[in-house]
């Protein structure tokens, strides 16, 4: 039940709200800050019921007096509107007033009743017991807030329409005060508290984050990228040319997305690494778990710290760029572990092998897959055999040839393919090498590793199938907004992919979409009475709302 039983609806019809558009051409305009947004919002939306607008004076006065509307309804704090003495001096009773936010649009127009000059130590006292400006909201009311007041009735051009969702997307983006547990590549936001309550929501005491896996990915733009995310920066889309943001997941052993994390296009992935560990352990309370994440965020300072701080890893390697590993480890004699044979159709598991080796104090797992081996020497001997041809007619037919290039050794007046390359290169065939401090077996770190791709999935996700780009905001709180929106949407989709498979059901994304989307409701009068009217339920509609334990709504009710 609203607050004095009675629900107030401050938004009128369409056509008249057409009507008062095109009216407002000739009235005043004040643009609205947040802080009054809000207020007109709530006035409007019925969230400050039994109020039609702002307070006129003699309500301001009980407010102030008594605490309670002239009605005698409880009511604590004022709802008025501040504006400055220019506008004031401009202003009489009965004039209207076209409110507008910051974009321009126009979501009331306000006939005003009163208009005066308000006394606010008097209303810092009478609402707050001091007039001390170390309270915010006396701060705020002797410092920001304007000397004159006006009141009176609200009508509401606008329902729910796209710039209003643009605003609530620029909300999650929006910085917060307490910035501790910020990085040094990003603030603190407002999305930050949801992911953290979905997190929250969700645990009980057999849930933790034992495992996480962390990896990044670029987004670029077509603008400059808002103030500060928009740099220029290695493309993993292949557009070195614009500027772009690099995006980082953080998804648990099963698979579900924990948060993101967005930084400066110019951030390299080994310097995000241990921040945002530190960011995750703070944030969702997280005293002990195993970080799993690609060759792209290993440095030697990254282990370092990671050891430091007692945190465990399973980690990609640079094995042709790193001397330990090239040299030493991979020379390493030894049997292999076979974990998955080499199967006979597309949906056996990919064949792996694994071995453990020591070098000095340090544990790596060196992997091998046969059939990617075997494929890595026979792309290799293609490019030899061709190569041989190419010399025949002359090094000058190599120049610019990356691929040649590399098993090509030039002498003074001759080139040649060396051999002693082309047997380096062989040694890293079909292999890929981890380093770890866990004590888990070696075939299960292996495995665990392999399951990265699900972090990729999830890029591959946000980027195609819930259409992330193109991003056009030039501020970097929308950028982030928009993002987050992606990431939201992702993980409501895992959240329906796990209610759909615990009720038995796997279904293609692409069916769900297309039966979800045939499922409408009309509205139509007939005989003086309005009915709802559904349409039929098709395909896997009706499973996707038993899953989630929604009610189909009747095919036909009057309203």
């Amino acid at each position: 039940m609203p607050h004095g039983n009675h629900l107030v609806n401050l938004l009128i019809d369409r056509d008249k709200a057409e009507d008062l558009k095109q009216l407002s051409e000739q009235y005043s305009s004040i643009t609205l800050n947040k802080r009054q947004l809000c207020d007109l919002e709530m006035l409007l939306n019925g969230a400050l019921s039994p109020l039609t607008g702002y307070m006129d004076q003699s309500t301001y006065n009980s407010v102030i007096q008594t605490a309670r509307l002239p009605n005698n309804l409880l009511w604590p704090i004022p709802i008025i509107l501040d504006i400055d003495t220019n506008s004031a001096e401009k202003l009489s009773p009965g004039d209207k007033i076209a409110l507008r936010d910051t974009e321009g649009f126009m979501p009331a127009v306000l006939t005003v009743s009163d208009i005066w000059k308000a006394d606010k130590k008097l209303e810092a006292e009478s609402i707050y017991g001091t007039t001390s400006e170390l309270h915010p909201g006396v701060d705020y009311l002797i410092n920001q807030c304007n000397e004159y007041y006006i009141g009176g009735q609200l009508e509401g051009t606008e329902d729910l329409d796209l710039h209003h969702l643009y605003r609530a997307m620029t909300f999650l983006g929006e910085e917060l005060k307490d910035q501790e547990d910020a990085t040094p590549f990003t603030p603190r936001c407002n999305k930050d508290l949801i992911e953290e309550s979905i997190f929250f929501d969700q645990r009980d005491m057999f849930s933790g984050l034992d495992l996480v896996f962390f990896d990044t990915t670029s987004i670029y733009f077509e603008g400059q990228g808002g103030e500060t995310i928009g740099k220029r920066g290695f493309s993993k889309d292949h557009r070195p040319d614009l500027n772009q943001m690099v995006v980082g997941a953080i998804i648990d052993d099963k698979g579900k997305p924990v948060c993101c994390e967005m930084w400066p296009g110019n951030t390299t992935d080994v310097k995000t690494l241990t921040p945002v560990i530190d960011r995750v352990r703070n944030r969702f309370g997280i005293k002990r778990f195993c970080v799993v994440a690609d060759r792209g965020m290993i440095s030697a300072d990254t282990i370092e710290e990671l050891e430091t701080r007692n945190i465990s890893y399973i980690l990609g390697t640079r094995m042709r760029r790193v001397k330990e590993i090239k040299s030493d480890v991979l020379s390493r004699g030894g049997r292999y572990s076979e974990v998955y044979p080499e199967g006979l159709t597309s949906k056996d598991p990919s064949p792996l092998k694994v071995k453990e080796v020591f070098q000095n104090e340090k544990r790596y797992i060196v992997c091998m897959n046969t059939r990617q081996a075997r494929k890595d020497a026979a792309d290799r001997e293609a490019i030899i055999a061709s190569l041989k041809e190419q010399l025949k007619k002359g090094p000058k037919s190599l120049v610019g040839n990356k691929g040649y290039r590399k098993y090509l050794k030039v002498d003074k007046n001759s080139a040649r393919v060396d051999t002693d390359k082309v047997k380096y290169e062989s040694r890293f065939d079909g292999k890929w090498v981890l380093t770890t401090n866990t004590d888990l077996t070696t075939e299960k770190i292996a495995l665990k590793y392999k399951e990265l791709w699900q972090v990729e999935r999830v890029f591959r996700d946000v980027k195609t199938m819930l259409h992330t780009r193109p991003v056009y905001h030039q501020k970097d709180e929308n950028i982030r907004g928009h993002v987050f929106c992606s990431f939201l949407a992702l993980v409501l989709r895992k959240e329906l992919e796990r209610r759909l498979n615990a009720a038995g059901y796997v279904f293609e994304w692409s069916d769900i979409k297309q039966d979800l989307k045939a499922l409408q409701q009309v509205t139509i009068e007939e005989n003086g009475k309005r009915l709802s009217i559904r349409s039929e339920c098709k395909g896997v509609c009706g499973k996707v709302f038993q899953s989630v334990g929604v009610a189909m709504p009747p095919t036909m009710k009057e309203v």
